[in-house]
């Protein structure tokens, strides 16, 4: 390839669908075939380009990956710092993984003493949303028993404090001075 290396192919056939459907043949003067066309199954499989008989078109998630190779952002840049992050089950999951660190830090930084960031993940059962706090805490190095607070065996004040049966305190929390709170199973509560 004279004028484009491998790696940059992807950036090429997304720069080239970018507007609307086009063919792909005029980029066969540029590489060989069989390069161009395992990229473009690859483009396809990720949901970076969408196919209309023989033409193809960047898709908004292919525009997203255009921006991101052109402007040399590495977008994954969480896949170094802590592997996990790739192997979460979606996308939003990893979003909310990744706004909840950054809200962690600024509250760590002492930036406001006040309106920290909220996150509500909503879904049925079963779509990893207490599986997502407890990575939360893995990734921040936070324990989840002291973290993770289910809200179906809470009543009352107990959330702060906790009593025995004749009323003394037993037990206080200091829930807002850790640097995350999950309130599990909110709407059960």
């Amino acid at each position: 390839m004279p004028t484009y290396r491998l790696r940059d192919l992807d950036r090429v056939i997304l720069q080239h669908s970018e507007r609307e459907f086009v063919p792909l043949h005029d980029l066969l003067r540029l590489v060989p075939g069989g390069s161009l066309y395992r990229h473009v199954a690859s483009l396809l499989a990720v949901g970076s380009l969408a196919k209309r008989g023989r033409t193809y078109c960047t898709t908004e998630q292919g525009k997203r990956r255009l921006a991101e190779l052109t402007s040399q952002i590495d977008w994954h840049i969480w896949d170094g710092i802590y592997p996990p992050m790739q192997h979460l089950p979606s996308p939003p999951h990893r979003a909310a993984l990744e706004l909840t660190t950054a809200a962690v830090v600024a509250r760590k930084a002492g930036l406001r003493d006040d309106h920290h960031p909220g996150f509500l993940l909503m879904g049925p059962t079963l779509v990893a949303k207490t599986t997502a706090a407890k990575f939360a805490c893995a990734l921040l190095g936070l324990d989840p028993a002291e973290t993770l607070i289910d809200l179906t065996t809470e009543s009352g004040r107990s959330l702060f404090v906790r009593r025995d049966s004749k009323g003394t305190q037993t037990f206080k929390r200091d829930l807002l001075d850790g640097p995350l709170i999950v309130f599990d199973d909110y709407q059960d509560a």
